[in-house]
């Protein structure tokens, strides 16, 4: 059958046992290997708690309200696996940030900041595979650098945080995935993931 020939030929291919998300690397003892992921973010409207609140209600008590934000992000990926089990990696993300005030006058203005971000070191384990690979348990763990600024300004006024590039902190990153087959489909969940 169509499994024994991949198994065979030694392929990894959509619906093989053992298929993983292309951003890890299992079972690679003595490789490397280098991604890229690209992530593009829209926010619109604003929130006071849970509640939404009107741009016009907001300009009742302050100067300027956001209207609007974007964000994109490059991240670079290097990993190498020295053992079957365990994986490191290295994270570099490039982040570019725009986001539209409306002011009380009924002007508007944007505010802009791109840089290098904060720096992932991350370690990955197979904690628990099946004889058939279709099921594997994978732990994280990591730390964050703070490489990305967190107090850059735009035209000598300082930036919200929302707006910078980095969290000026070094966050621990734990984290654990699940991924499962069940042919043709597969499927995977987050079980635990650090939020910075």
């Amino acid at each position: 059958d169509l499994q024994r020939v991949v198994e065979e030929a030694g392929i990894e291919m959509m619906g093989a046992p053992g298929l993983v998300p292309f951003d890890f690397m299992i079972g690679q003892a003595g490789k490397w290997m280098i991604g890229y992921q690209y992530m593009s973010e829209k926010m619109d409207g604003n929130l006071a708690g849970t509640a939404n609140i009107s741009e016009a209600q907001i300009l009742e008590r302050f100067f300027a309200t956001p209207t609007n934000m974007t964000m994109q992000m490059h991240m670079g990926m290097v990993m190498y696996a020295p053992t079957d089990k365990l994986t490191l990696m290295v994270m570099l993300p490039f982040i570019r940030k725009e986001m539209n005030h409306l002011t009380v006058d009924g002007e508007s203005f944007v505010e802009r900041t791109e840089g290098i971000g904060d720096i992932e070191l991350r370690g990955m384990v197979s904690a628990y595979e099946s004889p058939n690979r279709r099921h594997r348990l994978l732990l994280f763990g990591g730390v964050g650098l703070p490489t990305g600024s967190s107090n850059a300004p735009m035209d000598a006024m300082g930036l919200e945080s929302p707006m910078q590039i980095g969290s000026g902190t070094s966050p621990l990153l734990p984290g654990s995935h699940y991924l499962g087959q069940l042919l043709p489909c597969g499927g995977g969940a987050v079980l635990i993931r650090a939020l910075q």
